[in-house]
């Protein structure tokens, strides 16, 4: 089976947008060796997440995951973790920040300061 996701890159100065959580929301991150695990709770229950691996002056974001059950609009708590991770990312002395995202999720992430690198096909 084939797919196709589309790479995206930022400069982190451009990503780390200063963002605040919304509400009661608030980050915590758990260093995994070469990952870190970035996670926004609200009251206590996760509600968005993603990784976050640095080396040298590139970064790389994992798949931004939320729940599906919260009724507010994702980009809520997922903007403001792109803007903290990018800023994580500069404090490590990366430069570009990159990510693979479906297609449809393009125009969201544009609209964050990402661009288009290249297709990715996977296989499988």
């Amino acid at each position: 089976m084939l797919s196709q996701g589309i790479l995206l890159t930022g400069a982190v100065q451009e990503l780390d947008r200063g963002l605040s959580f919304p509400g009661e929301s608030g980050m915590f991150d758990a260093p995994m060796g070469d990952v870190t695990r970035f996670e926004v709770d609200e009251w206590g229950k996760p509600v968005a997440h993603s990784t976050l691996s640095v080396q040298d002056e590139v970064a790389y974001m994992g798949p931004l995951l939320t729940d599906a059950s919260t009724e507010r609009d994702p980009a809520e708590v997922l903007d403001p973790l792109v803007s903290s991770m990018a800023n994580e990312a500069f404090l490590a002395d990366a430069e570009r920040l990159y990510t693979v995202v479906p297609e449809d999720e393009v125009p969201a992430r544009e609209s964050q300061g990402w661009e288009r690198a290249a297709v990715v096909l996977r296989l499988g």
